[in-house]
């Protein structure tokens, strides 16, 4: 079978049942805070310039114009937006970072705070958080992390919330995303972050575009905030409009089933493919998880898993797209994972290696997957297990996979963090 024996529920993110067990993604600028961006970014621009001194104004607006637009575009698993942005800009500006860091430091300590005057306390955000937070919702701040943490969380005071990180589980920064909005591998990232909760989630944003066309994308359930009028947007009832101060109504009057993400679309499974490397290139290179973390004894460490990952990765998913690379009706094998662990040796091998492997291996899925014709993913095949299949549906299945075992980590993470080993 694709998932091992070991992957079964009692790994999944558990938790008691609440008034709103949903996680809502709530974008920042124009949602939580009033602030337009026609107004705001030529401030920002303006203070920005005056505050860095020695460097042309022309030359520095283009070189921030083209490290924005880099990382508005990247798709690098393995690059957060933070390096993606500084490989650009600084040589751009023929500076060193470090030379300029404390420049930097300054401006976002004493200059950034000026633009505040050009934004608005939407006093309903305040409101809606609060009353999502004490009905049990998973929340996260879902803004382009085209801005440094610094200029990120100064906006969410201004907008009220004093302690974000108290009512938020993730906020999305250049420091801590690989990915910007409307790139759908954004919000699986978000997702993966947050270890795939087992529950509905929904986009809740004031741009078409960015945050309810690249959440619908992946396959989630939206809410455009706008005026006094809402509803449905035509596409359904998963997707929905209105004030701000009716979300939470509007997802509690929902079905539970019509807030169910749906993955199964090409674009999904190569954004769950790309999310799954960019959280563990976070965690483990960036935050410096350990290989010999576990949740509770006799679990899966994370070298366990990563050696799990990069096997089924070059013996199921690799095998299977050159299986599909084939003529005619492909014939594909059940793949049985259960001895892997201990024929392998798992809990002797190197976790580092395991995890350059597996990044390779994914690199190559990742290029195979993007490559593909919209014709392709419907090519048929015979599963010896259960029977008539498509490339669509066998690369799903890669995505379920991908995020059983990210949902793995992150549990583990989670505890080694709070002390809770069982």
């Amino acid at each position: 079978m694709w998932v091992a024996a070991n992957a079964t529920p009692t790994f999944l993110f558990c938790r008691s049942k609440t008034e709103m067990e949903k996680l809502l993604l709530f974008d920042l600028d124009n949602t939580l805070l009033g602030n337009d961006m026609g107004t705001f970014l030529p401030a920002y621009f303006q203070s920005l310039q005056e505050a860095l001194p020695g460097i042309d104004p022309d030359r520095m607006i283009q070189a921030l114009a083209q490290a924005t637009q880099a990382t508005m575009v990247n798709e690098a698993p393995d690059r957060l937006l933070e390096t993606v942005f500084e490989d650009i800009f600084f040589p751009a500006l023929g500076i060193e970072k470090h030379a300029f860091a404390v420049h930097l430091e300054r401006y976002y300590r004493e200059r950034f705070p000026e633009v505040r005057k050009d934004t608005r306390v939407f006093p309903q955000a305040g409101h809606v958080v609060a009353a999502a937070k004490s009905a049990g919702a998973l929340m996260a701040v879902a803004t382009n992390p085209l801005f440094p943490a610094t200029a990120i969380y100064q906006r969410l005071h201004w907008a009220g919330f004093s302690s974000p990180d108290e009512l938020f589980s993730l906020v999305t920064t250049m420091e801590n995303m690989h990915f910007a909005k409307p790139n759908p591998s954004y919000y699986a990232e978000i997702a993966a972050r947050l270890g795939w909760p087992d529950m509905p989630a929904v986009m809740i944003g004031d741009d078409a575009i960015n945050d309810i066309g690249g959440a619908k994308r992946l396959g989630l359930a939206t809410y455009l905030v706008r005026g006094e009028r809402g509803g449905s947007d035509g596409i359904g009832s998963r997707h929905g409009s209105g004030p701000l101060e009716k979300v939470l109504d509007w997802v509690a009057g929902i079905p539970e089933s019509d807030l169910e993400a749906d993955f199964g679309t090409p674009e999904a499974v190569l954004a769950i493919a790309r999310s799954t490397w960019a959280a563990l290139h976070y965690w483990l290179e960036i935050e410096g998880a350990a290989w010999d973390w576990r949740a509770r004894e006799g679990g899966w460490s994370i070298r366990e898993i990563i050696c799990h990952l990069r096997d089924v990765e070059k013996e199921g998913f690799a095998a299977r797209l050159d299986l599909f690379d084939s003529e005619g009706t492909p014939f594909i094998p059940g793949l049985d994972t259960e001895s892997w662990y201990q024929t392998r040796d798992y809990e002797n091998a190197s976790g580092e290696s395991a995890y350059q492997e597996f990044a390779a291996l994914r690199k190559q899925t990742i290029a195979r997957l993007a490559s593909r014709d919209q014709k392709d993913w419907h090519k048929a095949a015979q599963h010896a297990i259960f029977g008539p299949t498509t490339f669509l549906e066998s690369m799903g299945i890669m995505a379920d996979h991908d995020r059983i075992h990210v949902r793995q980590i992150a549990e583990i993470i989670r505890s080694q963090r709070s002390g809770r080993i069982e």
